[in-house]
């Protein structure tokens, strides 16, 4: 917690699948989306915090397409 981080998806033929998402848990999180596609199965957590700690997070969607399979969108 209280850590930063960036990831920028590019590329037409990029593909990012994960279970559970967090940008910006409990710190500064930046997600970036020009081209490609990311799937969240369950949870895509955007600036949440944990255990006290604020978080900070964005998902820029300039591009591409997002999914989320899964019930949990925060």
């Amino acid at each position: 917690s209280g850590g930063q981080g960036t990831y920028n998806l590019s590329g037409g033929g990029s593909v990012l699948t994960a279970s559970n998402d967090y940008i910006g848990l409990g710190g500064l999180g930046s997600f970036t989306q020009t081209d490609g596609t990311h799937t969240v199965i369950n949870a895509l957590s955007i600036g949440s915090s944990t255990g006290g700690a604020g978080g900070n997070g964005n998902y820029a969607l300039n591009g591409g397409g997002a999914e989320r399979s899964g019930r949990d969108c925060r």
